[in-house]
């Protein structure tokens, strides 16, 4: 097996056809097809059916992809090891992020990264544990950033405590819960969530369960926080949100918080990246850059004082 056969089958992936994929990396298309051809021969499985409309992956072909997409990053990742020895710091670096984290730790730890790794490029995802897990624990994804159910077992992760958080509940301008002060008065509401847990439902329910109150009737999901925003702004449907969202939601003509006494606690925000594969130099001054920024929105969180106006 080459490693321009990798190269090369990722790129009909990335690009969506041979087509674009010889335009991509200069080549012939008879080439990247006959290159294709004699890894499947190697192989000895069909990575790829043709269609009239195009080349579809098999359920084998997506595994080869996945594991070629994770030898391309380790080899990139020496690259840019030997280039940092060298005084090159070039490169490029996954990030996932949840919505809390884009909120309390992207704004603080942009400008001294860019400041030291100029060159670096970012790549930023959004999106939660559950939907993550699997690129985190490929190599895909070098750091993530948010929450992580307690139960999760780390024996090829590295899991990190930053800060405890808690939720907040939001709701459309001017829906008739608005005002609630007290759960005991969102007995009929109807909720979206979002997928921190692996019972999904558990993240309402807690809310709920934690005044001895039946669930709640839960109708919609959504993975991101834009997603989120526009189904509250744009029904009756109620959904908790990290306490982050505070400042945006003052802010906003859309969505408000609900102002129910009860607290309710989401699963601790962590610093998440594989054990088995050393960070590069960029990414562990970039994880370094989280963990101090972190701990300074821990403080915030804990002091009264630093934390006017940023919490409910």
């Amino acid at each position: 097996m080459k490693l321009s056969h990798l190269r090369i089958v990722v790129a009909v992936v990335e690009r969506g056809s041979v087509r674009s994929a010889a335009r991509q990396l200069g080549m012939a298309q008879p080439a990247i097809s006959r290159s294709i051809q004699e890894l499947e021969r190697e192989l000895g499985v069909q990575l790829f059916e043709r269609t009239k409309t195009g080349m579809v992956m098999t359920p084998v072909g997506e595994m080869v992809i996945r594991r070629a997409k994770m030898v391309q990053i380790e080899i990139q990742r020496t690259l840019d090891d030997v280039g940092h020895f060298k005084g090159q710091d070039v490169g490029s670096i996954s990030i996932g992020l949840s919505t809390a984290a884009h909120l309390a730790i992207l704004p603080k730890i942009l400008a001294p990264f860019r400041q030291r790794f100029p060159k670096v490029r970012f790549k930023l995802t959004e999106g939660l544990f559950p939907y993550l897990e699997a690129d985190i624990r490929d190599g895909l994804i070098d750091i993530y950033v948010g929450p992580v159910p307690k139960d999760r077992k780390n024996d090829d992760l590295i899991i990190e405590h930053l800060f405890e958080n808690r939720r907040i509940i939001i709701a459309r301008q001017g829906h008739p819960l608005a005002h609630a002060t007290s759960v005991r008065q969102l007995a009929e509401a109807s909720w979206v969530t979002t997928p921190v847990m692996p019972d999904t439902e558990n993240e309402v329910n807690a809310i709920y369960t934690s005044v001895g109150m039946p669930p709640p009737n839960i109708v919609a999901q959504a993975n991101s926080g834009m997603s989120i925003i526009s189904v509250v702004a744009s029904s009756d449907l109620l959904a908790p949100m990290p306490q982050q969202w505070v400042d945006f939601i003052a802010r906003s003509n859309l969505i408000v918080q609900i102002p129910v006494v009860e607290t309710t606690y989401t699963p601790a925000i962590c610093v998440v990246h594989m054990a088995r594969s050393p960070l590069t130099p960029a990414a562990q001054y970039l994880k370094d850059l989280i963990d101090r920024a972190g701990a300074n929105h821990a403080r915030t969180l804990s002091d009264p004082d630093l934390n006017k106006g940023t919490v409910a």
